[in-house]
């Protein structure tokens, strides 16, 4: 799992607020002032989509410093490889 090493938000998660906000204002401006009316279930699936996409797509920054876990790995238990050896 990767982690941060200081509490301040990363670029990526930076991106997908501001385009969250972007993405609301901009369907505020359609349905206000170009009277383009929408459902609401649209308008969420159009607001996901943009601030999928621009977390997806934003790069991490250098000074972001990502520490990257790797997961632990168990080793098989000694009992599980002698049956394996018995039963040949």
């Amino acid at each position: 799992m990767n982690r941060s090493p200081s509490n301040r938000p990363i670029r990526k998660i930076l991106a997908v607020i501001a385009t969250g906000g972007g993405s609301t204002v901009l369907i505020w401006i359609l349905g206000t002032f170009f009277a383009i009316e929408m459902p609401p279930d649209v308008a969420a699936m159009i607001i996901f989509i943009i601030t999928s996409a621009a977390g997806y797509l934003m790069p991490p920054s250098a000074q972001d410093g990502l520490v990257f876990e790797p997961e632990i790995v168990r080793e098989p238990e000694p009992e599980a490889e002698e049956e394996d050896e018995a039963s040949e």
